[in-house]
């Protein structure tokens, strides 16, 4: 995960005091949930974890079928999700 981004996410995590939502999706090439999760829990261990099963980086399900342009949707659960978060902070 360092090595695609000029920023530490978990440097950065560690530093912010804030309330913090990782929303690890489980197909993504681009972010392992069994490498870089733990990561990111240990630097915020208040942090709330949201696993989206079958969907990746862009947050879109991959169960479901593109579009005719191409585009896939959004996982039903991620904006739910976010809105949970935010109303509760």
């Amino acid at each position: 995960m360092i090595d695609l981004f000029r920023h530490d996410p978990v440097v950065l995590l560690r530093a912010y005091r804030g309330p913090f939502l990782i929303m690890q999706v489980t197909a993504d090439r681009q972010v392992s949930a069994i490498e870089d999760l733990p990561l990111l829990k240990a630097a915020d261990p208040k942090a709330q974890v949201v696993l989206l099963p079958n969907v990746i980086h862009t947050l879109a399900d991959l169960g479901v079928a593109p579009a005719a342009d191409g585009s896939l949707p959004l996982d039903g659960a991620v904006v739910s999700d976010i809105a949970e978060f935010v109303l509760k902070h």
